[in-house]
């Protein structure tokens, strides 16, 4: 009678750990799969495409119809586990590189200033971030960039309205901070290692420049809504870690800024011509952490 019994139960558990679900997509295709859960008009599973372990959704729009445990077979593999997802659902990621400031020079601008300000459009940035996937291809996080530049030039001579010409030198250090949340997706390899990456995101542009003009040191402080789109690829060096490459596209445009010379601080309204702008591209590369 024991002996019995515990067939039974055991028949049971095999049972329902091989019953898999069914999804009726509305074209009409039947999915053996395994519904991991059914929220905010989506239906979540687990399928088995070309031998791979995948996580997917579907918008409930799109679902004819599902079951649970409606086949007696199981096509997932038995290593698989519910409560344990098949792709990293954190992405830490640090960055650093070249960076391009893509702001035209102002009109009319001295020709011998050309070369100095076209150094200042050429820089360097660091970056961090840090992304949580609630599927395996889609997510959300946080990024932070900083982007500098540096110029400096002798022998500069400057003629205000008195008509007296005064010379000396000029130095800027220019700071552009992109700050801000992103929505972001990703194409995982088979083995979950490796993935394509697209980010896009809306932040604060911050903008500041400690500025030195003959004997006078000058800051400028700013800021304004910015906007982020990055793509790039992680290229899976061992568990939870990989090799990234990105490019970085930031879109913003000042139209004021605060001036002071330390003992007066001014705001100054720019004219539609004289727009600052903080746009900039970034190429870079860096190390992720996966979990």
């Amino acid at each position: 009678m024991n002996k019995l019994l515990l067939t039974f139960v055991l028949s049971g558990v095999l049972l329902e750990s091989a019953a898999q679900d069914l999804v009726v997509t509305a074209e009409g295709d039947s999915l053996n799969c395994k519904i991991t859960k059914v929220k905010n008009d989506y239906v979540y599973f687990t399928f088995v495409h070309q031998n791979e372990v995948r996580n997917t959704l579907l918008p409930v729009s799109q679902v004819a119809g599902y079951q649970y445990d409606y086949f007696d077979s199981a096509v997932l593999p038995v290593a698989y586990r519910r409560d344990k997802p098949a792709f990293p659902r954190w992405r830490l990621s640090l960055n650093g590189g070249f960076s391009y400031r893509l702001g035209k020079l102002p009109p009319g601008i001295d020709p011998s200033l050309k070369p100095y300000l076209k150094d200042l459009k050429s820089g360097a940035h660091y970056e961090a971030g840090a992304s949580y996937y609630f599927s395996e291809q889609l997510g959300a996080g946080l990024r932070f960039n900083h982007f500098r530049s540096k110029a400096d030039a002798d022998n500069i001579y400057v003629t205000p309205p008195s008509g007296q010409t005064q010379y000396g030198s000029m130095s800027d250090n220019v700071g552009i901070t992109w700050f801000g949340p992103l929505f972001s997706t990703r194409l995982l390899n088979g083995k979950k290692t490796s993935a394509f990456i697209l980010d896009v995101g809306i932040g604060y542009a911050g903008y500041r420049n400690k500025s030195t003009l003959l004997n006078e040191n000058l800051s400028f402080k700013g800021g304004t809504a910015g906007l982020y789109w990055g793509v790039g690829y992680d290229i899976g060096l061992s568990k939870g870690m990989a090799l990234g490459l990105q490019f970085g596209y930031t879109a913003a445009t000042l139209t004021k800024y605060r001036i002071s010379n330390g003992f007066r601080t001014e705001t100054i309204e720019l004219d539609k011509d004289n727009y600052e702008s903080l746009s900039h591209l970034d190429l870079s590369v860096g190390l992720r952490f996966g979990k």
